[in-house]
């Protein structure tokens, strides 16, 4: 049986799953990724979205909405590199821009 990768977003105190997805960035960005401590500031304000299969965190971005607008940026967006080239990446995005749509968000910004 294979799992279907669920979009969830952490919760501020689950240090683990901020650890995975903290060690996904650092792998996409190196020593300029996303910390534990900031990754934790995001997730209280619901803006740090991953997707998992069952405990393991495999795709993550930030989604952090603008001011000026009704946009938002996607940033720190990187998939495990073990599970690249899967479709996580793509899946991930979709669910993104679905939920951005839900939430009054017209147009996503990727850095």
């Amino acid at each position: 049986m294979t799992l279907k990768p669920k979009l969830t977003q952490p919760d501020p105190q689950d240090w683990q799953m901020l650890e995975q997805i903290a060690e996904i960035d650092r792998q996409a960005f190196g020593e300029d990724g996303i910390s534990v401590f900031n990754l934790s500031q995001f997730a209280r304000c619901g803006a740090v979205y991953c997707l998992a299969l069952g405990p393991f965190v495999v795709a993550e971005a930030v989604l952090l909405r603008k001011f000026q607008d009704s946009g938002a940026v996607v940033f720190g967006f990187a998939v495990e590199k073990s599970h690249q080239q899967r479709g996580y990446g793509t899946a991930l995005i979709g669910e993104l821009a679905r939920t951005a749509a839900e939430s009054g968000i017209s147009y996503l910004e990727l850095t």
